[in-house]
């Protein structure tokens, strides 16, 4: 969830809102309308965030995520995340979640340590996931009980409603946002 759930500081020049926590959900395509309502100018129809403070503020539910490349290996991923929840659809699952090469082998000693751990047949069984040559197609978690998006509950029938629902918006939100990722 680091690469979604990040932190936001927003200071006001008049100190409106100082000393105040806010856990909705907010996307970094909200900033520039944003800026643009904090200066006066009229938001643009064809723009997709909204502004996070004031009348047309609208609270979001869901917010959108794609990556398209990890380092020099392409890549097409499309997720969201609600509060609870996130889904991931991985449309090249035989990419492994971490593809190597020689530069995240220097870079990144943890990956050494990871592989190392499990060509010895010591990593823990929560980690191998993170060592195979592929990836599930889809994965869904649920935040609140599992923060580390450890057990993947896609295939899990108790969740089938809510897996359907976020196949269903990804399926949405690509199609209205004409994905240019589509290969």
């Amino acid at each position: 969830d680091g690469g979604l759930r990040v932190p936001l500081i927003i200071r006001w020049p008049d100190g409106r809102y100082e000393n105040t926590v806010d856990d909705r959900l907010i996307s970094m395509i909200d900033l520039g309308p944003t800026a643009m309502q904090m200066a006066g100018i009229e938001i643009p129809e064809h723009m997709q965030g909204q502004p996070i403070y004031g009348s047309a503020s609208n609270e979001r539910t869901v917010v959108f995520a794609a990556k398209d490349r990890i380092g020099s290996v392409p890549d097409r991923v499309r997720g969201l995340r609600t509060k609870n929840f996130k889904y991931l659809r991985n449309f090249r699952p035989e990419i492994p979640y971490l593809p190597i090469n020689r530069y995240s082998l220097l870079t990144h000693p943890s990956l050494s340590a990871l592989l190392m751990l499990h060509q010895r047949g010591e990593l823990d069984p929560k980690l191998t996931p993170l060592v195979l040559d592929k990836r599930p197609e889809e994965e869904l978690y649920d935040l609140l009980n599992d923060p580390f998006e450890l057990n993947n509950l896609a295939g899990n029938p108790k969740y089938k409603n809510t897996l359907l629902e976020f196949r269903h918006r990804i399926n949405d939100w690509v199609t209205q946002t004409s994905d240019q990722g589509v290969q």
